[in-house]
């Protein structure tokens, strides 16, 4: 268990704005993957390839564009559940909550922002909750992402093919849901359903 622990927070690690130590987080990440999730592995060649042939401005510059500034691709997972309706407030809000129930504080991003989910989900792994937040909320925001980024280049697909991988690798075989099924509709429910066990 405190592989995935750590792996969760070595994929958060390469969806944060990037540094000067993006490209170590990314060797850390592919050398646990190539152990456990080969295929993950191979999903971040895009990645590893552009972030090795760029200087950090130009990550940086390409991170702003995808995700943050009239970006085609938000990291925000409740804008991809609700859009701007209230119950994305009640979402974040009840993330928020859980969030500080397992000492995640002084996040600077809303508390469904990915790499913020990705920390949380590491600190309530194997639980219910864990389980139902990545089946119900989680992977269809990442399927609407991939959507999102499926008519270009963009190497940042990889990172979020391959965090899909491994969260639905980590899933017990009788959550996993086909895709596409009505999922969405219980999305608001599992951050406030009973905390973390």
């Amino acid at each position: 268990m405190a592989a995935e622990v750590h792996l969760y927070e070595r994929l958060a690690a390469l969806l944060d704005y990037p540094s000067e130590h993006t490209a170590s987080h990314l060797e850390a990440c592919l050398s646990a993957l190539r152990d456990c999730s080969p295929e993950a592995a191979e999903m971040l060649a895009g990645w590893h390839v552009f972030l090795g042939g760029n200087p950090v401005c130009s990550v940086q510059e390409l991170y702003t564009h995808t995700f943050d500034i009239n970006p085609s691709c938000p990291l925000d997972v409740g804008y991809y559940l609700f859009g701007e309706d209230y119950q994305r407030g009640v979402f974040l809000a009840c993330l928020r909550e859980s969030q500080e129930e397992v000492g995640l504080t002084g996040e600077r991003e809303l508390p469904d922002h990915l790499p913020v989910v990705l920390r949380w989900l590491a600190r309530v792994y194997g639980t219910e909750l864990h389980t139902d937040m990545v089946c119900e909320c989680v992977l269809p925001a990442l399927r609407k992402m991939d959507e999102s980024l499926a008519n270009g280049t963009n190497p940042y697909r990889g990172v979020l093919q391959a965090v899909a991988l491994v969260l639905a690798r980590d899933l017990p075989e009788q959550a996993i849901r086909p895709a596409g099924g009505d999922s969405v509709a219980l999305a608001a429910a599992p951050p406030c359903a009973g905390g973390v066990a």
